[in-house]
């Protein structure tokens, strides 16, 4: 699982590999093997592409978000309710 610098960073470079990416997340990247530079630019490897899509949430974990989001809302109206009479 990539922490959200390293999964920009990767994405940046398989939407754009001829982009200017110079970070010290690229070059952590680079030392796991997630990318490569070869002579046409930067490319990510197997182990980038499927790093990458681990990272993507599945359908139910955002569903999921938003319903635990739509809860706390409620919660805190009814806390607020409860203290404010």
């Amino acid at each position: 699982m990539l922490d959200l610098a390293h999964g920009l960073v990767l994405r940046a470079v398989a939407d754009d590999p001829d982009g200017d990416h110079e970070s010290p997340a690229l070059d952590t990247l680079r030392a796991c093997g997630f990318v490569v530079r070869d002579a046409a630019g930067l490319r990510i490897t197997d182990a980038g592409r499927v790093a990458l899509a681990a990272g993507v949430p599945s359908r139910f974990e955002r569903l999921t978000l938003r319903v635990v989001a739509v809860c706390l809302v409620f919660l805190a109206l009814a806390w607020v309710g409860e203290h404010a009479l």
